[in-house]
């Protein structure tokens, strides 16, 4: 079996601006006005065995790809 361990947050959020936390396969934005939600988060894989993709993302219901032209 094999995965990705990724934990990240911004350590000093603008006046104004949200911040985020991933940490395994979940990232919690956090409003300016101190709200925060939680959404599910993964990578996408490619190759035999999995490695990551990161030209592709899964935050919540959503599927985020970088489109080649």
């Amino acid at each position: 079996m094999t995965g990705v361990a990724t934990s990240a947050y911004s350590r000093t959020p603008a006046s104004g601006v949200g911040s985020y936390r991933i940490e395994r396969n979940t990232i919690t934005l956090t409003e300016p006005n101190g709200q925060t939600q939680r959404q599910f988060f993964a990578f996408g894989s490619k190759k035999i065995p999995p490695q990551p993709a990161t030209d592709m993302i899964f935050v919540g219901h959503r599927v985020f790809a970088v489109m080649d032209d």
